[in-house]
C-alpha cells in the first residue's frame, strides 16, 4: 500500500476487540513508529505501552475522575476553535453520535459513551506517549 492509499483508506475506529494484541505486533508498529519524522530530527517522545491489569487501573481511574464531576486539567489545553472550525467540530460530533444511535437529549446514553472513550474504547492495549512539558508549551504560545 502506498501512502495515498492508506492516507484515503484510514479510519477512526471506536470499539476494539478484546483480543490481546500479539507483542510481536505491538514491536512492529513502534519499531515504524520510531521512524516519525520530528522538527530537527529531536523524536522528543516517550511511550509506555499498557495491558492487562495496569490498564484496567487507568481505566478505571479515569472513569472514576470522570464521574467525580471535577474539570480536567491536562498538561495541553484544549483548543479553542472560532469559526468555521468550531461548527465543523460541532456537526462531526453530532454525526458521531447519530451513527452511535444517541440522540441528543440522551443524557444517560452519552454518558455512557463519554465513559466508554475515555475507557480507550475498551481497546485491550494502550499506548500513551510522552512528551517534555516545556516543548508542548513552546508549541501552544507560538
Amino acid at each position: 500500500m502506498d501512502v495515498l492509499d492508506a492516507i484515503k483508506s484510514r479510519k477512526s475506529i471506536r470499539y476494539y476487540k478484546p483480543d490481546p494484541v500479539p507483542r510481536e505486533v505491538l514491536r512492529q508498529l513502534l519499531e515504524v513508529a520510531l521512524r516519525t519524522p520530528s522538527w530537527a530530527n529531536t523524536q522528543p517522545w516517550e511511550f509506555a505501552v499498557v495491558t492487562g491489569q495496569p490498564l484496567d487501573e487507568i481505566k478505571h481511574a479515569l472513569v472514576q475522575k470522570l464521574a467525580s464531576g471535577e474539570p480536567a486539567h491536562p498538561d495541553i489545553p484544549y483548543p479553542t476553535f472560532g469559526e468555521p472550525y468550531q461548527q465543523r467540530r460541532e456537526e462531526s460530533s453530532a454525526r458521531k453520535m447519530i451513527e452511535q444511535g444517541i440522540s441528543r437529549d440522551d443524557k444517560e446514553r452519552r454518558q455512557q459513551y463519554q465513559e466508554h472513550v475515555i475507557r480507550f474504547a475498551d481497546a485491550p492495549c494502550g499506548l500513551i506517549f510522552y512528551i517534555d512539558r516545556s516543548l508542548s508549551l513552546s508549541v501552544i504560545r507560538g
